[in-house]
This record gives C-alpha cells, sequence and structure tokens, in this order.
C-alpha cells in the first residue's frame, strides 16, 4: 500500500475518531464543528503531509477558552455563542452575561485544565496505524522481492 493511500485511510479514521470523540464526551452542541473536520494530503518535495483542518477556534472543544478580562465580548463572540446556546436551551437574553462571565473568568474548561480524550487518542491511533501500515507495506514489498529472486 502506498503512503497516500495509508494516510487518506487513516486520515478518514482520524476524522471519525474525534467525531465520535466529541458526540460521546457530551462536546456537541450544533454539531458544526464536527462537520467542519477535514483533512488534505499534500506533496511537497520529498515530503507527504496530512493536515488536519476544522473551524476556527477548534482546538477549544479541548482547551477551552483563556479568560480577557480587559476587553468586552466581540460582536462575533455573541454571535457565535447564540447557536451554542439555543442548542443547549440556554435563553439568547443570557448570552452576553456568559459572554462577559467567559472573558473574565475563561471557560470552565479552561479553568479545569483543559480535557485529552477528544483530539489526543485519535491522533495517537492515526500514528500508530500510520506507522504499522507502512511496516506491513515495507515488509510486503520485500517478501515479494525474495520470493521473485530480487532481494537485493
Amino acid at each position: 500500500m502506498e503512503l497516500i493511500e495509508i494516510l487518506n485511510e487513516q486520515g478518514i479514521e482520524l476524522i471519525n475518531g474525534i467525531r465520535a470523540n466529541l458526540g460521546s464526551t457530551g462536546t456537541t452542541a450544533t454539531g458544526k464543528t464536527s462537520q467542519s473536520l477535514r483533512f488534505e494530503i499534500s506533496q511537497e518535495g520529498t515530503k507527504t503531509k496530512l493536515k488536519l483542518f476544522g473551524r476556527p477556534f477548534f482546538n477549544t472543544v479541548s482547551t477551552g477558552r483563556k479568560p480577557t478580562p480587559t476587553q468586552k465580548p466581540s460582536r462575533e463572540f455573541i454571535e457565535n455563542l447564540k447557536p451554542w446556546a439555543e442548542a443547549r436551551g440556554i435563553d439568547e437574553g443570557a448570552v452576553w452575561a456568559i459572554a462577559t462571565k467567559i472573558n473574565k473568568l475563561g471557560t470552565n474548561l479552561w479553568r479545569a485544565g483543559g480535557r485529552e480524550d477528544i483530539v489526543e487518542p485519535p491522533v495517537d491511533t492515526f500514528i500508530n496505524n500510520v506507522g504499522q501500515a507502512l511496516l506491513d507495506s515495507k515488509a510486503d514489498e520485500l517478501v515479494m522481492k525474495i520470493r521473485d529472486g530480487n532481494g537485493s
């Protein structure tokens, strides 16, 4: 199996794993973050890269949002909180207060030190699976060379 095939297969599994963790941890409110996940594989010279993409600030599902006490909540922040609040059954009138509290103290997740059960396990699995698939591929290639009498 070629590297690009391996990365494509494992990239799909990586995204599926993160999506599953978002759902199972109760982190999903609107589903927009989960659905924003995608990856691209590129080759730059001899390097092959897989890049994972998501919504801006995707990583806050793992880290939370730090406080910004010297700032007032931006309109953009308020607008981004509205669908989240609606999905959670929170009255839209409370969004300003929530945004102000987040700016003052940070999110509960940030204050708790973040979490490692959403992104890290699928990334670890991805790394292990890519490594194993590459080893298996090279071993198969070597066996075929030996069988063909070209074991050089």
